[in-house]
């Protein structure tokens, strides 16, 4: 592997250069190709992970782009986020998540003079983006769906660990179930957010939070009155619009009326949709109301 100051990528001269020692066995990291999921993002670099023997791969790894040198520590927000992103991915794995992302080993690999830190993850098959694209879907196979992403987020939150990064990108089907992913912007219940003080887009340009949003353009004394905490009732806000775009294919945006809503089911609007895209937190609904006013019209559609 090299690193050309901006990402880690591949030596395309020596190929030997490309393998590492992961869980035990020596293992050829290759390109991930274009319908292969997980693999954007402009502070990380992800690559396939495969057994030589067998030329399969099913796991990726994903590289933090940003390095300490020799002796060195790390101070770069980012390589911050990157280590609490492991973090809760192995706080996940520990307390038996399912529906979120596995992560199988971490560590720090030398690329020159340079550290990097990494992780191994299981390989997914396709990503929510491309999946609802590729799919023709039935009524019911979207309301299963979007129950099927409401586990992953409630999957999260159970853990004390908000995503705020909610977006089709970041649900990925590993087997036959959606797992969440890319912890990069999360935050943990109870924890400052030292990291979050700096003014800048934190979450989905599309699917962004009021809170996210004031967090990026309030100035002065706004910032005094204005809510610019980045939460559990920012998921819900941004899994509103989840909702919408599985069910109908466009992201709601401005004042939104029943009448925008064109699904056949206007009770997934009125008594699901609506209260989580609420602008004031104390009218958004949370979690459990989400899941309690979701499950009835899932078991009707036989979705749950």
């Amino acid at each position: 592997m090299i690193y050309d100051g901006k990402k880690i990528s591949l030596d395309k001269n020596n190929r030997y250069n490309n393998f590492m020692n992961l869980l035990d066995s020596d293992r050829e990291l290759q390109v991930i190709d274009a319908n292969f999921p997980t693999g954007k993002g402009a502070n990380s670099s992800v690559y396939k992970v495969v057994d030589p023997n067998e030329n399969e791969s099913d796991l990726v790894i994903k590289f933090c782009n940003f390095f300490r040198n020799e002796n060195g520590r790390y101070y770069s927000k980012i390589q911050k986020r990157f280590q609490r992103e492991i973090e809760a991915l192995e706080k996940a794995r520990d307390n038996g998540k399912p529906n979120i992302i596995n992560i199988f080993a971490d560590g720090e690999v030398k690329i020159g003079d340079k550290f990097f830190l990494y992780y191994v993850m299981e390989c997914a098959d396709s990503d929510l983006r491309q999946y609802l694209e590729d799919t023709e879907l039935s009524i019911q196979m979207r309301i299963q769906l979007c129950n099927d992403i409401l586990r992953a987020v409630n999957d999260l939150h159970s853990i004390d660990i908000y995503h705020r990064d909610i977006k089709p990108d970041n649900f990925l089907m590993v087997g036959q179930a959606w797992k969440i992913c890319d912890l990069g912007l999360i935050a943990h219940r109870e924890e400052d957010q030292e990291l979050d003080r700096s003014a800048g887009f934190l979450g989905p340009k599309g699917f962004m939070s009021p809170e996210a949003t004031n967090k990026y353009y309030a100035y002065g004394n706004c910032l005094d009155t204005l809510d610019c905490r980045i939460d559990d009732k920012s998921d819900i806000y941004q899994l509103g619009k989840l909702f919408w775009y599985i069910l109908q294919g466009d992201v709601p945006t401005g004042q939104v009326a029943l009448e925008d809503f064109t699904f056949e089911d206007s009770r997934l609007f009125s008594d699901v949709i609506a209260p989580m895209l609420q602008y004031a937190k104390r009218r958004r609904s949370d979690i459990g109301i989400t899941t309690a006013s979701l499950h009835p019209i899932c078991r009707e559609y036989a979705a749950i």
